[in-house]
Order: structure tokens, then sequence, then C-alpha cells
């Protein structure tokens, strides 16, 4: 009787687990790097091709394969990813709101200039834009374009991993660091615009002066619905991690018998 109620306890927290997980909104593109490219992993089939000197890096932190750019600045062939999406299914401004979500490790320094492009639609005024700021007041922001630029109110940390995220709803953008809430209901000014140009990974695509990641990243989601401050939080700690927790706590539960 004791094993079925600590076997029925385990199912049960690791049913949890997958819940919450679950619970989230459904995704148009994912990438998580672990296979050594760049495949969506949704149903979507919108893979991304690495540009330049982009590569996919074991990384020890994260326990993972990861995507590496080295923030040069070769033009259009500045390491990047591409994302191949023939049917505009990141056209997001006929829903009119998105989330933009990854791991990202950001290797330039506070104040040197460029900024890290996380990803982008075009110019930082068309389309989707996520990136990290490296000038102004205060240093190292996460920012959101189109039309008119807005920043997180806390930088974004340096040479260490960290989750960031923004949804975009309307007028409104809610900036996420670590899974908490770090500028919210920001005015952008207007709606979420259709891309003017191509879906990219860690490069912006403005002709005067070019934005470059310098880092890594990991994990990359874009959903086509503002997540809540509930769902970004389920999907900051991995699922492995999740359910190894619950795993490791009915394994005192069991060793406690």
């Amino acid at each position: 009787m004791k094993l079925l109620l600590r076997t029925s306890t385990l199912v049960l927290m690791v049913c949890l687990c997958l819940s919450v997980i679950s619970t989230q909104a459904e995704m148009i593109v994912h990438y998580s790097f672990d296979d050594g490219t760049a495949t969506d992993l949704t149903d979507n089939d919108l893979d991304g091709t690495l540009v330049g000197t982009a590569v996919i890096v074991d990384d020890a932190v994260r326990g993972s394969k990861v995507l590496e750019l080295d923030g040069v600045d070769l033009g259009a062939n500045s390491s990047s990813v591409t994302i191949n999406d023939p049917t505009s299914m990141l056209d997001l401004s006929t829903p009119g709101e998105a989330t933009v979500a990854a791991w990202v490790h950001v290797d330039r320094p506070i104040g040197t200039y460029p900024h890290s492009s996380i990803f982008s639609q075009g110019k930082w005024t068309e389309g989707v834009y996520l990136g990290v700021r490296a000038d102004g007041q205060p240093n190292g922001v996460l920012v959101n374009g189109g039309p008119k630029i807005v920043s997180s109110t806390v930088p974004v940390p340096r040479g260490a991993w960290v989750h960031v995220a923004v949804t975009m709803s309307g007028n409104t953008s809610t900036f996420y660091i670590g899974g908490n809430p770090r500028g919210v209901d920001v005015d952008r000014t207007g709606p979420v615009r259709a891309p003017a140009e191509l879906s990219i990974i860690g490069l912006d695509q403005r002709l005067e002066n070019r934005w470059f990641f310098d880092g890594r990243i990991d994990d990359f989601r874009i959903y086509d619905e503002a997540l809540s401050e509930a769902e970004i939080k389920a999907i900051v700690p991995e699922p492995s991690t999740l359910v190894l927790l619950a795993v490791g706590a009915l394994a005192l539960i069991w060793r406690r018998r």
C-alpha cells in the first residue's frame, strides 16, 4: 500500500510539472540547437540557416549545445541565423501581439558599442525587435523597437547566462529578465508591424550601422501571443529541471519511509 502511495505521488508530481509546461501558448518557432543545427522544433518547419561565422558549440553551463555569435562586423555576412519563412508565419501584425524569449550570454561589455541584437525583422523600428542596448543611460538594458524604442528598467547581466523575454500587445511592451518583470506597460506607441525584411537572430538589418550579437544564445522561442507573467516564469526553468526536482523530492520521501 505504501509503495502504491509513493508511486502515485511520484506520478502526480511529475504530471503537475509537465502540466505547468503544457499550459504555455503554442510556439511559432523554437530552436534548442541541441542537434547541432538551427532546426525548428515546432511543426512549422521554420528552420534557420547559420550565416557567416555563426557556430553551434557545447556549453558546459547550459549542459547542451548553444548558438555562438562573434559580434564582428562583416555586413550581411555577420554571424547570425536567418529564418526561412516562406508562408509569412512570422508576420505577427495579424494577431497584433507576440513574445520573443531566449537564454542569452552577452559577452560585449556594458558601454561598448554596438548594441547586441537578439532578434530583428528589418530595422529595429520595423516588425519585431529585441536586443541589449550598449550605450545611453542606463547601459545594458533590454530594448524593443517599432515604432518607438522602449527599454527595460534594469540592465541585462553580462558574462553570464540569463533568460530574457519581451511580450508585445497593442501599444504595450513588457520586459522580463530571469523570469521577473523588468519594465511593465511600456508604451511603444504602436502595434506590432508586419516585417519589412528577413527575420534574423543576432543581427539588426538597418543599413547605416548594423547591430551584432556578441556571445551565446540558447532555447530561442517566438509565440504569436503575449505570454502572461506565469507563463514566462514557467519557461525559465528548463522542463528537465522541474522533473528532476519532483523526482528528487520523492527520493527524499522514499529514503525517509
